[in-house]
């Protein structure tokens, strides 16, 4: 009788193995069959709450995309006691794609399941969430939950109150928030079903100051009110600023330090107060614009460090102030970065200044002064290609009334003739100086003939450039990996001229001597010229007395491989008269009948240069 039992059992196991094995081998066929001839979505099958029964991929899509665009035009939060605010996700919430892909999938793989379902006479329904795209948290971000402007109780942090007496307490204050945290899970997760409508959670605020960490303070509050009464100055520049003992006490409260409670000035409170004294001290960092056209920019802004008080330097300093006898407190500023900078504009290497030069044009003329900023105009913003010569006379162009320039009077052959171009040798003295500045070759210049005082640098001459259509011209080579720019800028107020280059520093310094004085050369007598520009007996001195000099200095560039290559710049100026005009009513013949010399203007246009 046992063995019968037993033996009834083992058949049954054995039957029940075949069933299984047969149910098991029917449905991976039938499987792997649905895989290779899969063309529409099983019965009872739903993506995001939706059916899609029957339909094909590209059928399901159409019709999950008119659900998906639902979401897209918005999700209500039910706020208890403050109502329903309404977030527009973003285009992208739910990646459409991936979904039908990965239903497919699913709807494929589980024709086994389906099948013993129903055998068994369960239900058949299927679903499959939503797959949100990347980033999609995104959408319920801290920054999106405080931009819903519920008006919930702020948590308010502990504070003192001083007094001559000493330093009381003002408790703390609990609030309420939203739990974000629960919050982004629900969005996850009724996104996926397809589901729009979410439900917050408020939960207790705490805040940072709580009452029991401004009691450990409030002995030290106490101990500082005496030098709080003092008040404090504060100087910036030449200007100070008066910080009153209320504003003092005021400012001095409790605060969190790397999480940790103390007792300080909070920078933010302190901008709050102060910003409107210390504000104009302040200058706002200028952004980088450069757009170029072929060789030239055709817009260009050097970026500009601006200057910013420094609020947490000041609050620290300020305070560590309380504990001496200082009551005056120098206000501390830092660098503001320019948001857009130059390296950011182009491709060309054109990311920062690469050398200076100067020059100052005191006692110029109306005429001379526009002279220079046409000319300036001419080569602002010129590019200058890795290995180029760069020439100044080919850059400038024509150097007439045709081209912006006005005349200017030269005294030749003993009478005034005007001349178009006087001054444009200021162009090429700072040009000269600007590319020393950079460490360039310099392939061509030559000095005036007379000193000028115009040229004149750290009191000597020797570091001027005269230019002349066509010759003399001043040249130097771009012998830099990168391009260059070429920016001038004209400073009224100093009376000054600034060139500056722009490119991508190779690691080479440039440095050059103060010329030294080699030997002087007094000035000759007055010379006295006659015209008949002038009435008669008027006199008008049109030139000063300049002595003769011989000059030297030496140019020096330091590359990074270690080589070093210097050149030496002699300059010879021959002496100049004080000349004179004066009127006559008829030019007389010089003893002999020879002609008189002519006699040529150091600064203006000529064969001397300007």
């Amino acid at each position: 009788m046992k063995n019968n039992k037993a033996a009834g059992s083992k058949n049954f196991f054995i039957a029940a193995g075949v069933v299984v094995f047969l149910i098991v081998a029917f449905g991976v066929g039938a499987s792997l069959a649905s895989a290779a001839t899969f063309t529409k979505f099983s019965d009872e099958f739903f993506i995001g709450g939706v059916s899609v029964a029957g339909k094909t991929t590209i059928e399901a899509r159409e019709i999950l995309a008119k659900s998906v665009e639902k979401i897209r035009q918005g999700v209500r939060i039910n706020i208890p006691g403050h109502g329903v605010r309404t977030i527009v996700p973003h285009q992208d919430v739910i990646a459409l794609d991936d979904t039908v892909a990965r239903a497919k999938t699913v709807d494929e793989r589980g024709i086994v399941t389906k099948r013993i379902r129903d055998w068994l006479g369960l239900a058949r329904r299927v679903d499959v969430d939503f797959v949100l795209a990347r980033g999609a948290e995104e959408n319920i971000s801290d920054a999106v939950i405080d931009g819903l402007h519920v008006p919930l109780a702020v948590a308010t942090n502990a504070r003192f109150e001083i007094s001559s007496m000493g330093g009381t307490i003002i408790p703390s204050v609990n609030g309420q928030k939203i739990d974000g945290k629960d919050l982004k899970k629900q969005f996850a997760t009724k996104l996926a079903r397809g589901q729009t409508d979410l439900t917050a959670t408020l939960i207790e605020a705490v805040p940072e100051i709580t009452t029991p960490m401004a009691m450990q303070l409030q002995p030290r509050a106490s101990a500082l009110v005496g030098e709080i009464s003092k008040g404090r100055a504060l100087k910036i520049k030449d200007k100070t600023v008066t910080l009153a003992a209320t504003d003092i006490a005021t400012l001095l409260q409790p605060r969190l330090e790397q999480g940790a409670p103390t007792i300080g000035f909070d920078p933010d409170q302190l901008k709050k107060t102060l910003s409107k004294q210390l504000a104009p001290f302040e200058q706002e960092a200028k952004d980088a614009v450069f757009e170029y056209k072929g060789s030239r920019a055709i817009k260009f802004v050097a970026p500009q460090m601006g200057i910013a008080i420094d609020w947490d330097a000041l609050a620290q300093d300020l305070f560590a102030s309380l504990s001496t006898d200082k009551n005056l407190v120098i206000v501390a500023t830092k660098d503001a970065e320019p948001a857009i900078k130059l390296a950011s504009t182009n491709t060309l290497g054109i990311n920062e200044l690469i050398g200076t030069g100067t020059s100052d044009f005191s006692g110029s003329t109306a005429n001379r002064i526009h002279n220079i900023e046409t000319g300036m105009a001419a080569i602002n913003g010129v590019l200058i290609a890795p290995g180029e010569e760069f020439s100044l006379m080919k850059t400038l162009g024509k150097i007439d009334g045709t081209t912006g320039y006005t005349q200017e009077l030269v005294i030749k052959d003993n009478k005034t003739q005007p001349e178009y171009g006087g001054g444009l040798c200021q162009i090429g003295t700072t040009t000269f100086r600007a590319a020393m500045g950079a460490g360039f070759p310099i392939l061509e210049r030559r000095n005036h003939s007379y000193q000028v005082h115009y040229y004149f640098e750290n009191g000597v001459s020797g570091t001027d450039a005269t230019i002349y259509d066509p010759k003399p011209d001043f040249r130097f080579k771009n012998d830099m990996a990168h391009w260059v720019l070429l920016e001038t800028r004209l400073i009224k107020s100093e009376r000054k001229l600034e060139f500056r280059f722009w490119g991508t520093r190779d690691g080479r310094l440039a440095s050059r001597t103060i010329p030294k004085i080699l030997s002087t050369k007094p000035a000759p007598p007055k010379q006295l010229i006659q015209t008949t520009d002038l009435p008669v007996g008027k006199i008008k001195c049109t030139e000063k007395a300049h002595a003769g000099a011989s000059t030297i200095f030496t140019y020096t560039v330091a590359y990074a491989d270690g080589i070093t290559k210097k050149q030496d710049f002699s300059s010879f100026y021959k002496p100049w008269a004080e000349v004179c005009l004066v009127g006559v009513a008829q030019i007389s013949e010089p003893v002999g009948g020879a002609p008189a010399p002519a006699i040529i203007s150091p600064d203006a246009a000529g064969a001397t240069g300007n």
